[in-house]
C-alpha cells in the first residue's frame, strides 16, 4: 500500500508527521493495576507516570538480568548462538503477553511495509547478530571488564547520527562524550 507523494509520513503509532523523515513512536498501553487506565510509555508528548516509570525500570532490571543471565552461560560452556536463541526464545513469550495487551486495547498498529520490515531487520539483524557478538565478547573477556564498553554506545549513536543523518554535534554532546568516554578508559583500567 503506498501513499501519494504530498501525504504526511506516519510512524508505527499512526500518527502524522511532515518532515520528510519520521520518527518512529512506539505506544505500549497496560492496564494500570490500581485505576484500569491504561498506562501509556512512548508516544510522545505524553504526560510522565508512575506506571509508566515502573514500566521502564522493570524494563531495565530485566534487561540486566538477562546481560548477567547469558553472560554466566558464555562463560559455563554455551555458545554465544544459543545463549542468544534462548534469550530470545524468553523474550518472545514476554513480548507476545504485551502485544496481546497492546492489541487487545488499542488494536494491531498500523504501519507500511516500510517500518515492519525495519521492525523485522532490527529484530533479526540488530538483535540477534549483535547478541551473538556481545555473548562471545562476554564469555572470552569477562563480564567486569566487557560490559564497561556498552557504555560507549551512546557516543557511537551520535557519531552516526552526524555522519549518516547529517545531525549537528553541539558542545554539550561533546562534552558527555569525552566524558563517558573517560569513565570508559577508567573503568577499562581497572
Amino acid at each position: 500500500m503506498s501513499r501519494p507523494p504530498s501525504a504526511p509520513n506516519q510512524n508505527l503509532a499512526g500518527e502524522s508527521s511532515s518532515s520528510a523523515v519520521s520518527t518512529c513512536r512506539l505506544s505500549i498501553r497496560l492496564p494500570s493495576p490500581d485505576t484500569g487506565r491504561p498506562l501509556r510509555a512512548g508516544g510522545g508528548g505524553a504526560e510522565p507516570t508512575l506506571g509508566g516509570d515502573l514500566l521502564i525500570l522493570l524494563s531495565a532490571l530485566l534487561v540486566a538480568a538477562g546481560y548477567v543471565a547469558g553472560a554466566r552461560l558464555a562463560q559455563s560452556g554455551y555458545s554465544s548462538l544459543a545463549t542468544t536463541l534462548w534469550g530470545v526464545a524468553l523474550a518472545a513469550v514476554v513480548s507476545a503477553v504485551i502485544m496481546a495487551a497492546t492489541v487487545a486495547g488499542g488494536g494491531w498498529p498500523s504501519a507500511g511495509w516500510q517500518s515492519w520490515s525495519a521492525v523485522i531487520y532490527l529484530a533479526s539483524v540488530t538483535t540477534i547478530v549483535g547478541y551473538i557478538g556481545w555473548y562471545w565478547a562476554l564469555a572470552r573477556g569477562g563480564i567486569a571488564r566487557i560490559s564497561t564498553i556498552q557504555f560507549s554506545q551512546p557516543v557511537s549513536g551520535l557519531i552516526l547520527a552526524a555522519l549518516l543523518l547529517g545531525e549537528r554535534m553541539t558542545v554539550s554532546l561533546l562534552a558527555a562524550s569525552i566524558v563517558i568516554l573517560a569513565g570508559v578508559w577508567i573503568a577499562q583500567r581497572r
